[in-house]
């Protein structure tokens, strides 16, 4: 049964490559992907706290993952225990950073890796996606018109929580281990756009497309910066010589983040799922940290702006 398990993620896998476009998946497999791993041997082969960095991202990943699963009634049924094929699976989607510590011989690194994998399946339940309450406690700060945020919130504040918790604490002891958090952070926030929403919300501001989306971009990157500029302003104060440093990652992510916005509305069609929520979505943002990489988001952005407006006078034509 888990054989065929992972045979049905490699064909969603395949079907979700081509689904970007053919030019997208062979630019992604022939480029992205091995400047990559390229960039992950690098850091791992080097003496420092690096890999328990990258270590930590991937299980803040896994965790997102494993929190917003919908197959859990399914494979209820299909497989005991379920907490075994979860865990063969995400070991399975681990198997290039394995790979890459054992080249590396961090082999303490894979027993660790392994123990903090069992505890994420062990003791986090796939909430399904469902919402059971409104944290109106929460949201209430959110303006009205972000409905992109309170949605998210209400389905990710078990997550968004902790890891802000985490981010802020751990600013006293170490510098790594917030920036590590903003990051898995900012995966959640991804998913905020994950689904396009319907034609009648997009025309009922009554604006044309270039006012739409510039108002969008300032107010989501209001909420985004009021958001984070704590954890890094303590970063900053408590450990200055590595200010550049969390500077250099704020703007990164601030980029993979508009990238996120403007990705959504380039490619928008009411009610469907958008391709920041798809597997390049993501991708992009692990790959925002390698220089090159980070570099041609700019230029990605630029491009997806541009598109974005053309993509929205399809709707918001009658507001010129």
């Amino acid at each position: 049964m888990i054989i065929n398990l992972l045979k049905i993620r490699w064909v969603q896998i395949y079907r979700t490559l081509f689904g970007i476009g053919i030019f997208r998946a062979l630019f992604l497999c022939a480029i992205i992907l091995p400047f990559m791993v390229l960039f992950l041997y690098q850091q791992l082969k080097e003496q420092g706290n690096a890999h328990y960095f990258i270590m930590g991202i991937c299980l803040g990943l896994m965790g997102i993952v494993h929190h917003g699963r919908k197959d859990h009634h399914f494979l209820l049924k299909i497989s005991e225990p379920i907490q075994k094929t979860y865990y063969i699976e995400y070991v399975f989607f681990s198997l290039p950073l394995l790979l890459l510590l054992v080249i590396t011989f961090r082999f303490f690194d894979i027993f660790l890796y392994f123990f903090l994998l069992l505890l994420l399946v062990l003791f986090i339940r796939p909430s399904g996606g469902k919402v059971r309450r409104t944290f109106r406690c929460v949201t209430r700060f959110v303006p009205e018109t972000m409905f992109e945020w309170k949605a998210g919130i209400r389905k990710n504040i078990y997550l968004i929580v902790p890891l802000y918790a985490v981010g802020i604490t751990t600013t006293l002891l170490n510098v790594w281990v917030p920036i590590a958090c903003l990051i898995v952070l900012s995966t959640v926030l991804w998913s905020f756009y994950a689904m396009c929403e319907s034609r009648e919300m997009l025309e009922a501001r009554e604006v044309n497309p270039k006012k739409y989306l510039r108002s969008t971009l300032n107010r989501h990157l209001a909420c985004w910066l009021a958001l984070v500029l704590p954890v890094v302003c303590i970063a900053c104060i408590i450990h200055h010589t590595y200010t550049l440093h969390v500077c250099v990652a704020l703007l990164i992510l601030t980029n993979t983040y508009i990238c996120s916005i403007l990705m959504k509305y380039a490619y928008y069609t009411p009610k469907t799922t958008s391709m920041t929520g798809g597997m390049l979505g993501y991708i992009i943002l692990l790959c925002s940290f390698i220089p090159v990489i980070s570099v041609l988001i700019v230029g990605y952005n630029i491009f997806l702006y541009g598109r974005g407006i053309k993509t929205l006078n399809n709707y918001l034509d009658d507001y010129n």
